[in-house]
């Protein structure tokens, strides 16, 4: 497993080393990485979703030294650490923030 700020940061200093490639190879890695971009992005909704609303507790030290990647291939699997710090929410405060995201997602612009 691989820590997610370490990925971050050789993604980065791997683009200001060299300028993006118009050539089809690299088209073809923008893609693979943006697959691999909201595969990871679907299971930390996912992760958080099901703690939140599922188990009832708030992660409370959730950043990137707390999130790894595992398989780097193009199906990367997503490991969450530390959830040594966090919140229980009540039944009534889990439906509260269910209605507040719905609402959220009623507003935002399409």
């Amino acid at each position: 497993a691989v820590p997610l700020r370490e990925l971050a940061a050789q993604q980065s200093a791997e683009e200001g080393e060299k300028t993006k490639e118009n050539s089809l190879k690299g088209k073809v890695k923008d893609m693979a990485m943006k697959k691999i971009g909201a595969s990871l992005l679907t299971q930390l909704t996912e992760a958080f979703g099901r703690m939140i609303f599922g188990a009832g507790f708030i992660h409370g030290d959730p950043h990137p030294g707390n999130l790894m990647i595992q398989d780097l291939g193009l199906d990367p699997k997503l490991v969450l650490l530390d959830c040594g710090q966090y919140k229980q929410l009540s039944s009534q405060d889990r439906i509260r923030l269910a209605k507040l995201v719905s609402l959220t997602g009623q507003l935002t612009p399409e």
